[in-house]
């Protein structure tokens, strides 16, 4: 059940700043940056000055998120996050790495596990993390609050998918919706608008997930209409229960009543 909140929303392109919920500018917007298809992304990272090189299949992503997993079997707190996340989850979305967030001042211990297991080499003076295998997968061990925005902490609800624990997808859609709005490029704005739009539709599919009224603060009712506007996906919000009206979850207002 998802509730917006009144807080006012902006977005930076090409060092002009949009506030959201201007009618004009969202025209504007929506033309400038039409919404891409998902098997878009050689052609958008081309745009941006990277290779395919840099992209992983969603096969080349899990099996390094398994790994992880499997070298992460006996660390209590930990959560893929992003893109690797929904990969996990069933996304085909090709992505650059992994993403992984611990609590904060647990990021040692973590890489020291990841530095034992026979997958990964980690770089003794950089400790640049790689998943060892044909094209290299990057891992990136977040914390909050500097390098992963949200809480995170052995409270935090996480589910478990082949022994990889994900970060609870109603919280995945709220890291989402409160990245997109900082993204300095475009191309992250749209792959951000990809992993969003497929999490609403994980949800949808399978109602356990459904976001609660306290779980996706970010999708305020004013991103939501922007979003909506300039990469579409309206049915995926109204599907995961998001009031185009109220911005309240109408089965709430229904189950009140």
């Amino acid at each position: 059940m998802i509730v917006s909140s009144t807080c006012s929303v902006s977005l930076n392109l090409h060092n002009t700043r949009y506030k959201f919920g201007k009618v004009s500018d969202i025209q504007q917007l929506s033309q400038v940056y039409p919404t891409p298809a998902t098997t878009d992304w050689p052609r958008l990272s081309r745009q941006n000055g990277m290779t395919s090189s840099h992209f992983h299949t969603p096969a080349e992503i899990r099996a390094a998120a398994m790994a992880v997993g499997n070298a992460l079997a006996q660390f209590e707190t930990y959560a893929l996050v992003g893109g690797s996340a929904c990969v996990v989850l069933g996304s085909t979305r090709a992505t650059q790495d992994i993403d992984l967030v611990v609590p904060r001042g647990e990021t040692s211990d973590a890489r020291q596990l990841l530095r034992a297991s026979p997958d990964f080499e980690v770089e003794a003076r950089t400790n640049h993390t790689t998943y060892k295998a044909r094209s290299p997968v990057q891992v990136e061990i977040l914390t909050p609050p500097l390098l992963f925005k949200e809480p995170f902490d052995e409270n935090t609800e996480v589910i478990t998918i082949e022994g990889v624990k994900v970060l609870k997808p109603a919280l995945l859609l709220n890291a989402k919706c409160g990245s997109i709005t900082g993204r300095s490029t475009e191309d992250k704005r749209r792959t951000d608008s990809l992993d969003i739009n497929f999490l609403l539709n994980f949800c949808a599919q399978n109602p356990e997930y459904l976001p609660e009224s306290d779980e996706v603060p970010r999708a305020t009712k004013q991103l939501v209409h922007v979003l909506i506007q300039l990469y579409g996906g309206e049915e995926a919000w109204v599907r995961a229960g998001f009031s185009l009206r109220t911005g309240i979850d109408y089965l709430e207002s229904l189950t009140e009543s």
